[in-house]
């Protein structure tokens, strides 16, 4: 590193050993098979159950149910939507 007037200047070679040095020593993130078959993406949850958009939203806004925007979509937890749409099996089904 060399200091000139009020800047300094990293060589383009040191630059790359610490970004190497940091990636091989960061933690690996596994992420999460994208073949998935719980419904908790808003729209397949809304196709599922027959249920329309406001009624889900309303669903969700009166349990306080947690959610997770990730860019386009809204997810919900499956087990909690389950929980609450699916319907007890009657004694004349």
């Amino acid at each position: 590193m060399t200091r000139l007037l009020q800047r300094t200047l990293i060589m383009r070679s040191d630059l790359e050993n610490f970004l190497n040095n940091l990636i091989k020593h960061s933690p690996k993130v596994y992420r999460k098979n994208k073949n998935r078959k719980s419904p908790n993406n808003l729209t397949e949850i809304q196709n599922k159950y027959d249920i329309s958009e406001k009624a889900l939203y309303e669903l969700i806004k009166r349990n306080s149910i947690s959610k997770i925007k990730k860019g386009w979509y809204t997810y919900v937890p499956k087990n909690i939507i389950d929980k609450l749409l699916i319907r007890p099996k009657s004694l004349f089904d």
